[in-house]
């Protein structure tokens, strides 16, 4: 398995084409990706054509530990992501006082499992 992260606080600085294009690339090439929308804003998810509004499961919901990766999945155009919303927004207050909070999808076994099983890369988006 090999991780691509896209992470930079600026906006407007391609991100979200960046992770969107390299997926679809990796795809190409018979690559099976997971692009991994970390963005409270969920620009990946909307770029997509997912409405991230409506969603209840969500990669907040996966940190949170109340649903599987398996649960967050959604296939749009041959690619796997985990969506976004703006529920994001208010992860870093809340696990603000989790020791090695800004380790959490890396430990998170129910995340690294499934992904070390099935995807070939795994494409975050972040700020």
């Amino acid at each position: 398995m090999q991780i691509i992260a896209l992470i930079n606080q600026k906006g407007g600085v391609g991100k979200t084409t960046c992770a969107i294009n390299i997926g679809a690339g990796l795809n190409k090439l018979r690559k099976r990706v997971l692009l991994i929308d970390l963005d409270p804003q969920a620009h990946l998810t909307y770029s997509l054509g997912i409405p991230a509004h409506e969603l209840n499961n969500t990669v907040y919901e996966l940190l949170k530990g109340t649903v599987t990766l398996k649960e967050t999945i959604i296939k749009r155009n041959s690619l796997f992501l985990v969506p976004s919303s703006l529920n994001l927004s208010g992860a870093e207050i809340e696990f603000s006082g989790v020791a090695g909070r800004e380790f959490l999808l890396r430990s998170d076994r129910r995340i690294s499992t499934r992904t070390k099983r099935g995807y070939k890369r795994n494409i975050f988006r972040a700020d």
